[in-house]
């Protein structure tokens, strides 16, 4: 069986005063090069940024396609945390480093190679025009996204992984939280909602019943409007719309929406240039 192709995966992250960035250099077997300069939603530290970077690294060759990938970074803290051999005492990198790790056991091999600053070059120059939005960068495209939501988690946290159980529960049975505060916040949540059958429905005003989704039904729904047979690749806001015409609904489309696109290897290709200023 012949084995597949190894791409090729610089990556770099950069955090300063103007905000946050992440750059990918990705090299096709065939030498193809493919740059993605991606701007954070959110305040990075150096270390998360660049934990940011190689999650968005792979993220992207999962997008196109790779099963064996050579990732490289110049960040020792990263490439030494992710192999076990650092000590995590961060919460916020650990939950990282479990996203990199889960991620990574998707492919078929990925071998992690810390390397020097001077032969990442192209990757770091990719996230400091990302995180400054600098004037001579109006060449290059700029997606502005957090990119590893579940990382915000709180460490610890009990939330079900499909957000509809509480609902349903409550709905069903009138099952409350023990907690006086969140029994009154799902009450007032819960109003909203309506089951017919075992199906969960949301209310919305001047348009029918939304469908709630869970995760895994909700990601099929969203990667077929953005990219299926129906689908012409829309932004971020424009597919979250063409979701909920198609009725369907969760509470993280929009989040989810910007993040899909800004994952999107053709979107990021192809799209124009805009700035984003702080």
């Amino acid at each position: 069986m012949k084995q597949e192709e190894e791409w090729k995966v610089y990556v770099d992250g950069s955090s300063n005063k103007q905000g946050s960035g992440v750059g990918v250099l990705l090299v096709s077997p065939k030498g193809e090069e493919i740059r993605l300069a991606i701007r954070l939603s959110f305040k990075a530290s150096n270390n998360e940024a660049e934990y940011e970077a190689a999650l968005a690294g792979l993220q992207a060759a999962k997008r196109m396609g790779a099963s064996r990938v050579q990732l490289y970074s110049d960040s020792q803290l990263v490439s030494q945390q992710v192999e076990g051999s650092y000590e995590i005492k961060n919460d916020r990198l650990r939950r990282y480093a479990t996203a990199f790790i889960k991620l990574k056991a998707e492919f078929q091999e990925v071998r992690l190679q810390k390397i020097p600053r001077a032969e990442n070059h192209k990757a770091d120059e990719l996230a400091r025009m990302a995180s400054s939005v600098t004037e001579w960068a109006d060449e290059e495209p700029i997606i502005q996204v957090a990119l590893v939501a579940q990382i915000d988690q709180p460490s610890g946290s009990t939330e079900p992984s499909d957000w509809r159980t509480p609902i349903l529960a409550f709905l069903r049975t009138g099952e409350t939280p023990s907690e006086p505060d969140q029994a009154r916040l799902l009450k007032r949540r819960a109003s909203r909602f309506t089951m017919i059958g075992d199906q969960l429905y949301r209310r919305a005003f001047s348009r029918p019943l939304l469908k709630c989704l869970g995760p895994e039904d909700a990601d099929y729904v969203m990667r077929e409007a953005h990219q299926g047979c129906c689908g012409n690749h829309p932004g971020g806001r424009s597919l979250a719309r063409k979701v909920l015409l198609a009725g369907y609904f969760w509470p993280t489309l929009q989040a989810d929406s910007a993040r899909l696109v800004s994952t999107c290897i053709h979107c990021q290709k192809y799209q124009p240039f805009s700035k984003h200023l702080n």
